[in-house]
């Protein structure tokens, strides 16, 4: 019976709560979020100085229709992904016979695109010789699939330096 006659009480309070305290609450979480906007904007832009040039950026691109396109670039560096085609291998320790089909796709800068297109045959041999040295076993889970995108990374990066590759992707990845 103790707990009946708290529960009514809980409810009369809630029903007693002023609008203006309702509206000051709201009020309150606007303004915190507008300060964490700002203050998200201050540090993706870069400080002041930084920010009053994006200012003037996006000024300049208004009067020219576009608000803002200019400081686009600024933010994030331009990559490429160039495919590197299909490979087809025999892996190791198959007495059956099986094979790896596998496409690959890396990215880089525009630099780093064209270096890769410049030696391509390089890359490709790096790729296969690795590969070959995999077995089924080695290739049947996750992690072996990740081990060998890891160090296909790592080769090709040795063969294109002083250029780097960011990422190496499987495009298709089978084995039979």
């Amino acid at each position: 019976m103790a707990d009946e006659a708290v529960a009514p009480a809980g409810g009369d309070e809630n029903k007693k709560r002023s609008p203006v305290a309702l509206i000051g609450g709201v009020l309150g979480l606007v303004l915190v979020t507008a300060a964490v906007s700002v203050g998200a904007t201050y540090t993706l832009v870069g400080g002041n100085d930084n920010a009053a040039a994006a200012g003037d950026a996006g000024a300049a691109g208004a009067e020219g229709g576009g608000a803002g396109e200019a400081s686009i670039p600024d933010l994030m560096p331009s990559s490429e992904v160039v495919s590197l085609g299909s490979f087809t291998v025999n892996l190791r320790d198959s007495a059956g016979g099986r094979l790896l089909q596998m496409e690959l796709s890396v990215e880089g800068s525009g630099d780093t695109a064209s270096q890769v297109e410049d030696r391509e045959a390089q890359l490709r041999d790096a790729i296969l010789m690795l590969a070959s040295d995999y077995s089924f076993l080695e290739l049947e889970g996750t992690e072996g699939r990740i081990r060998l995108r890891d160090e296909i990374h790592r080769r090709i990066n040795v063969v294109l330096t002083p250029a780097k590759v960011d990422r190496v992707y499987f495009t298709s990845f089978v084995v039979q």
